[in-house]
Parts: C-alpha cells; structure tokens; sequence
C-alpha cells in the first residue's frame, strides 16, 4: 500500500509540473501574440 501512496504522490507532482510549463508556455505565447499585436499597424478600427 504505501508503494501506492508514494507513486500517487510522485503522479502529482508531474502534472503539478506539466501544469506549470504549460501556464508559462500559455503566458508566453499572450506575450508573443501581444507583441506582435502592437508591432504591426492597426488594419481597420
């Protein structure tokens, strides 16, 4: 049982992981995307 319990607790810290590169890698791409938002010329308002 306690295998069990230490090998849930290292499954949660992978999505924990996987969760915070992917909110960084989403920040990231905002980021980009608002960059290159403001680089180019308003087409139509």
């Amino acid at each position: 049982m306690q295998d069990n319990l230490i090998r849930q607790q290292q499954l949660d810290q992978q999505r924990w992981r996987l969760e915070q590169d992917q909110r960084r890698l989403d920040s990231e791409r905002r980021q980009l995307e608002n960059r290159r938002r403001q680089s180019q010329p308003p087409a139509i308002r």
